[in-house]
């Protein structure tokens, strides 16, 4: 762990310095020696044990190996780790000949590290091939040849040894098909971690405490890779329970049907509501269901409802407020040959848009009333007051006549009367409506986050609209009050507030922030009124790099940390103190048996006098003394890329590549001036410090082989793939994922590529910027492109077109460049619509990669051969 990325209250975290004190040899030593032809004479061995007939007294070879069978997902053994048996009793797995005895069943298992992908023929003695079973990575071996990518592979043979049979040592011969590539055998079942293990990672995606402070709901959610799904579940945990440091909170209840969301307490902290998708398969929707803290029971109080946010409970507890999506008419996609009109731009990203409407529900007597119900428009967020009397919930407006071209309003509804007024108009977005709120403990005032542009009187094309800053207005007198002056970090993490909390134990406002590449927490200076007094904020101490999700009650924080090896953590912070206490360590020995990277923070100054800040991972098992190919990823739009626990990079760096990360000119996070960079321009400024970055970073490292570097991003980070190679040589080759080559077409058929640009570039269109349209974009310099390209896209992509990726492809094959497009069928911006997706477009990269920084083209050209 590197410069304080370790969280010190975290059990995952000592037992991996434990594990550092072992050196990177020792971690990954085979036991034979690396060479083209291996045989494995030396095993784990389990067992033998007595092959046993099962009922029936069937004899077969199948029906005796079924009656102890070792799942081939139950991990990597080592020397000494007890395993139970179908009997009753334990053996430990114990290192041997996998001699056995007649009569009896043993299993034996061996780790095979291969020095690049390559394919090799398998040969099996001293077992019957009737009397065997083998699994490589989980897998069944059916044939006689396997196939070994880069890395260490996790073999179990199952062996059974009839009566009369000789007790012949077990022996495995792998030969690789071509020559070049190196096997090697252990026992040490420490390894760097593969694809599978990293995303099998827990995350959590929603934190919720109780008024008190003393419980908390956890959205907790998981790669399930045998179902290629993503799995949510709701953990509630005794969070007062943490602040002895024992190890963690009391899980106090464990919901996992239906993917639970939306966690909300009462102002009592008796009930939790929540959402869960329903359990009527004919019908979409989810139903909203409660948890009682007393009873621990659970009951459904509506079902199969549009349910997106739970946005609060009233005091009395009665009420229960939520938003949903409803349809305004016809229903997606439209028939063969059915005609639809379009009469306005926002109308492009489907011709029945869903609106999201406010809803409340009785506890009592399980009936839905609809509050805002607002075809036109929608709600994008809201939030109750305290005194449960008014509900603020604002409107992303589009205007189809004039500037600005999106613009967001803040309206009061009056619950008793359905009452409704607009409080304030904010012109200045461009890219949605405040989605978070925080009302004043009496109830009189509300904080929200919005773009730092609305301070600006005057329209300045060179004001990026995409730095936040944190505001409040009065409910009786609505104008904007600004309570972040002065402060550089943007608020809000990201495009909005994720949540926004005014205390009402200490009066102060609490929003995460981006400080850079670190997600934290920060509070006004001193406790705010709801006479709104100006102030500015600072941020709260934190053990970790970055949090994804977190809340305050009653002086306390709660929130999910991680760092760029640390795998997610929920921690207990008490505000007063900055005294930490886990609550919940849900990946605490995930890689306990892996060699993990490294990583270490690095800036350099550019040309402009301003620090870089970036970052880099380290493979495990590092030779200073070797020269390794590197990978640089970036994004350069309008998000800081983060510190936080990269599961991709991860992977890149397990499989022996040295990984940079950056955040150049125009990332939000450090301060206007330096946000300023992106506006106006498309890419200029952020692509000189992406190449003097590189540069700099390889001279001072003499490990890295600048001959063989290499750089990909995603979105505006593919966009930024493209126009480097059109700047630069010093990457070898380049992988764009869903990016934009034509900003003049993203900007017309993109659904938010108008809004976006209107931000960025307020006022620049394709007729009168030609500058930017055409100079700015990758496609119309493609002649200057030399190196090999990749461009991935989804089909089905309508936020960068999948035209962007077909129009540089094209280009680039006429120019004669080596450059291939993989279109992935379905998919849309993010190319993760399952996990199979997602492991399928990460290996695909990695390939690429090994192809052309390695010299090792065999996985990429296996990969595409029937």
């Amino acid at each position: 762990m590197q410069n304080g990325s370790a969280l010190s209250t975290n059990r995952w975290s000592t037992l991996r310095h434990a594990l550092g004190a072992i050196s990177a040899i020792s971690l990954l030593a085979p036991l034979s020696a690396a060479s083209a032809q291996l045989t494995i004479e030396r095993w784990l061995v389990l067992g033998p044990a007595p092959a046993a007939a099962p009922f029936g007294n069937a004899r077969t070879d199948s029906a005796l190996m079924a009656t102890w069978r070792l799942s081939p997902n139950a991990g990597w053994p080592a020397d000494g780790t007890p395993a139970p048996v179908p009997n009753g009793t334990t053996m430990r797995w114990k290192a041997g000949d996998a001699a056995a005895t007649p009569e009896t069943m043993l299993h034996a298992a061996a780790y095979i590290s291969s020095d690049r992908w390559q394919r090799a023929s398998l040969a099996v003695a001293g077992a019957d091939r009737g009397g065997r079973r083998l699994w490589l990575d989980g897998k069944r071996v059916t044939g006689d040849s396997v196939t070994l990518t880069r890395g260490k592979h996790f073999l179990l043979v199952q062996r059974l040894t009839r009566a009369g049979s000789a007790a012949a040592p077990l022996t495995v011969t792998l030969t690789p098909a071509t020559p070049g590539g190196s096997l090697a055998a252990s026992l040490d079942p420490r390894h760097a971690p593969t694809w599978k293990e990293l995303n099998a990672i827990q995350t959590v995606s929603d934190v919720a405490l109780d008024p008190s402070g003393s419980r908390v709901a956890l959205v907790m959610r998981t790669q399930d890779a045998e179902g290629d799904r993503v799995t949510s579940w709701l953990e509630v945990r005794d969070a007062a329970a943490a602040r002895t440091g024992t190890g963690g909170g009391k899980l106090l209840a464990e919901l996992r049907a239906g993917g639970p969301s939306s966690p909300a307490w009462s102002t009592d902290g008796k009930l939790l509501a929540f959402a869960v998708a329903t359990d009527r398969s004919e019908t979409p929707g989810r139903d909203l269901w409660i948890w009682d803290a007393t009873t621990a029971a659970s009951r459904r109080l509506l079902r199969a409802e549009s349910i997106d946010d739970i946005v609060g409970w009233s005091p009395d507890g009665e009420w229960i407020y939520y938003t949903g999506r409803e349809r305004a008419s016809a229903p997606n996609p439209p028939k063969p040959g059915e005609m639809r009109r379009l009469t306005e731009v926002w109308q492009r990203g489907g011709f029945s848009e869903e609106k999201v409407h406010l809803y409340a529900a009785s506890l009592s007597q399980g009936i839905r009333t609809t509050l805002v119900g607002d075809s036109a428009v929608g709600v994008a967020g809201a939030a109750l007051s305290p005194d449960g009397k008014t509900i603020v919930f604002s409107r992303s407006v589009s205007n189809a006549e004039a500037r600005p071209w999106l613009k967001a309003e803040l309206w009061a509804l009056d619950v008793a009367t359905l009452a409704t007024r607009r409080l304030l108009e904010l012109t200045r977005q461009s890219f949605s409506a405040p989605g978070s709120f925080a009302f004043s403990p009496d109830s009189r005032a509300v904080a929200f986050c919005a773009s730092a542009k609305e301070l600006e009187e005057r329209e300045d094309p060179a004001f990026n609209v995409y730095e936040s800053e944190l505001y409040a207005t009065s409910l009786d007198r609505p104008a904007l009050v600004h309570l972040s002056a002065g402060f550089a970090p943007s608020v809000g993490a990201g495009l909005g507030c994720s949540r926004l909390v005014w205390s009402a134990k200490d009066g102060r406002l609490y929003a995460p922030v981006d400080a850079g590449a670190r997600t934290l927490l920060a509070r006004t200076a001193r406790p705010v009124t709801s006479a709104l007094e100006k102030t500015t904020l600072e941020t709260v101490p934190m053990t970790a790099e970055t949090m994804s999700a977190f809340d305050v009650r009653a002086g306390v924080m709660v929130a999910a940390v991680e760092g760029p090896t640390t795998p997610p953590v929920v921690q207990r912070i008490d505000l007063a103190t900055g005294a930490a206490a886990v609550v919940a360590a849900p990946n605490d020995s995930a890689l306990a048996a892996n060699a993990m990277p490294t990583w270490k923070p690095w800036s350099f100054r550019n040309t402009r006098g301003e620090d870089i800040e970036a970052w880099y991972w380290l493979p495990p098992a590092f030779d200073s003394t070797a020269k390794h190919p590197m990978i640089v990823h970036y994004y350069g739009g309008t998000l800081p890329m983060k510190k936080n626990f990269e599961k991709r990079l991860l992977w890149f760096a397990a499989n022996g590549y040295v990984v940079l990360m950056m955040n150049p000119a125009g990332a939000p996070g450090y301060g206007q001036k330096f946000s300023n960079y992106h506006a106006n321009d498309w890419g200029f400024p952020a692509a000189s410090d992406i190449i003097e970055g590189t540069e700099k970073f390889v001279a001072a490292h003499r490990y890295v082989d600048g001959a063989r570097v290499g750089n990909f991003g995603h979105s505006y980070g593919g966009f930024m793939t493209m126009h480097l190679h059109t700047r630069t040589p010093i990457f070898r080759t380049g992988i764009s994922l869903a990016g934009i080559s034509n900003i003049a077409n993203y900007w017309g058929a993109g659904n938010s590529g108008y809004s976006y640009t209107d931000g960025t570039c307020p006022g620049c269109y394709p007729w009168n910027r030609k500058d930017i349209y055409v100079d700015r974009s990758p496609l119309f310099s493609a002649e200057k492109i030399k190196a090999p390209m990749l461009l991935i896209h989804g089909t089905s992509d309508d936020n960068v077109v999948p035209t962007e990726s077909e129009q540089m492809f094209t280009a680039l094959r006429m120019l004669g460049r080596e450059a291939e497009l993989v279109r992935v069928q379905g998919e849309n911006h993010g190319i993760n619509s399952r996990p199979s997706v997602e492991e399928g477009r990460d290996s695909a990269m990695l390939d690429w990669f090994d192809k052309y920084l390695r010299d090792q083209p065999a996985a990429w050209a296996a990969r595409w051969k029937p």
